[in-house]
């Protein structure tokens, strides 16, 4: 199908979002971005990518180890590399790290073929959820 006939269409299990945009899940640890990601991938049938799974892919550590070895920048360096791909793609569900978004140009990216949805929970309930979390320095 020709890009330009594409773009006005609308997905028909997603109303009101663009058949070819990204539906991009943005907020901080904790807020629900992965269960809903999951939940709008069941029912849409687009796919569902997370930032911080394919970094730590890309990089072929966890975040921890990557933080630890290189720090906070090279973990960003990477995660903007996955943002510009990712935007570069069509009909995914991308579930983001909290911290994307600190970088300007990722929200720029992630704009530019998508729609952002900023999930949001109360403090009480993101401290229950991430407290015993492991997996990512703070």
């Amino acid at each position: 199908m020709d890009k330009a006939k594409g773009a006005g269409r609308r997905d028909a299990k997603s109303p009101g979002v663009p058949l070819r945009v990204n539906i991009v899940l943005i907020g901080y640890r904790g807020t629900g971005k992965s269960s809903v990601g999951k939940l709008l991938a069941e029912r849409s049938g687009r796919t569902l990518v997370s930032t911080d799974d394919e970094v730590v892919r890309r990089a072929g550590q966890s975040i921890p180890e990557i933080v630890k070895q290189h720090g906070w920048d090279h973990f960003r360096d990477i995660e903007s590399e996955v943002c510009r791909d990712l935007a570069g793609r069509a009909q995914l569900i991308i579930d983001t790290g909290g911290g994307a978004i600190l970088r300007e140009e990722n929200a720029a990216r992630l704009k530019s073929n998508g729609v952002l949805f900023w999930l949001t929970a109360k403090v009480p309930t993101i401290s229950r959820r991430i407290g015993g979390d492991t997996q990512r320095p703070s």
